[in-house]
């Protein structure tokens, strides 16, 4: 409610199997994050191709054209809360329900409450037949109770965590934000369905997270007083245009020209030291290589594996070996141990090891 999220609905017809389930899952310390659980309504409504089946993985950031003699730097910024940030229309929030109905008398101390009697006093007007025509199909504006023992509904009015659709509503609005202030171009842009070209920055957006890499001369690198990069400029812009439309961010999360960073799950090394040595390493970030080789290890020198450890494992390792697919042939025996027909994570079972 302090973030004025709350949207009241009279009497809905849907029933119980089109409310939706709030639920918390742990974030950090101090914040938990709000999920809704929508998968009955999510299978009520078509899906839509969106921007999300090109959002940019790792594996990308491998193929920049970086020329000989150059490192990089690289920026990242993300939003917080990113999809509670985004509004939604009086209709979409209908599909954001929550049970159980409570009195109208309960929300009166709310922002929300005003809103409310506010368009139920519109509803007492007289219908604009260029609006609603002759309401022939009896389709006439329902009049909203005002009796405080009335019986509504608190819906959410922003994107709920858990939408189908929000990951294809935040991406488009995010990225038609950044392109209004002419971020993100089409040269230099990294996206999964198009080929990395030579540029002198490149700009990425992963849902709530953007970022800017940029060749730079090995000699500005680990130097506090060289130059700042064109991905700093680029980020900088970015920062602003956040803070002018008050859109939140974790701003203490900020990579700021970094010369060793993470960026959509690639680690990129370009560090002095590292690009002295003719290589500009990017792949797994080596934290985790480092935990997947020791439960690995660990893994196989147990008698039998279990379904939810497998393919849990199974996810990790192939995530690491995407920035070298050629590798991935060794791990073909890996999906014969549990067949996918016979794979059932949510009701774990434990399968022999062969030995």
């Amino acid at each position: 409610c302090s973030s004025d999220l709350l949207h009241p609905k009279e009497s809905i017809t849907t029933g119980d199997s089109g409310r939706v389930k709030i639920f918390n899952a742990f974030k950090s310390a101090e914040w938990d994050r709000q999920i809704g659980d929508r998968r009955e309504r999510n299978g009520w409504e078509a899906r839509i191709s969106g921007p999300s089946s090109a959002l940019p993985i790792g594996s990308l950031i491998g193929r920049l054209c970086i020329p000989e003699g150059c490192g990089v730097k690289l920026c990242v910024t993300d939003r917080s809360d990113y999809y509670h940030q985004i509004g939604v229309s009086d209709e979409r929030s209908r599909s954001n329900v929550v049970w159980p109905a409570f009195p109208l008398r309960q929300f009166a101390h709310l922002e929300a409450y005003k809103r409310y009697m506010q368009k139920a006093q519109a509803s007492l007007r007289p219908i604009d037949r260029t609006v609603h025509g002759d309401q022939l199909g009896g389709h006439r504006p329902q009049r909203l109770p005002t009796n405080p023992d009335a019986d509504v509904y608190g819906a959410f009015r922003a994107i709920l965590q858990g939408d189908h659709l929000g990951v294809e509503f935040g991406i488009s609005a995010h990225v038609g934000f950044l392109q209004e202030h002419s971020l993100l171009p089409d040269k230099g842009r990294l996206v999964t369905d198009r080929l990395v070209r030579p540029a002198e920055v490149y700009q990425g957006l992963c849902i709530d997270d953007f970022f800017a890499l940029s060749p730079v001369p090995a000699e500005d690198l680990g130097q506090p007083t060289a130059p700042k990069s064109k991905a700093y400029h680029v980020f900088r812009q970015a920062k602003q245009c956040y803070e002018d439309a008050n859109l939140a961010g974790s701003d203490p999360k900020d990579v700021v020209d970094a010369d060793c960073g993470v960026v959509v799950g690639a680690e990129v090394d370009s560090r002095a030291s590292t690009v002295a040595g003719g290589i500009l390493p990017v792949g797994c970030p080596a934290s985790k290589r480092l935990a997947l080789s020791w439960i690995a290890a660990k893994a196989a020198a147990l008698p039998c594996t279990s379904d939810a450890l497998h393919a849990s494992l199974l996810g990790g390792l192939v995530s690491a070996f995407c920035f070298r697919r050629c590798s991935m042939a060794v791990l073909e025996e890996l999906f014969k141990v549990i067949p996918a027909t016979e794979l059932q994570p949510d009701q774990p079972r434990t399968h022999p090891l062969s030995r």
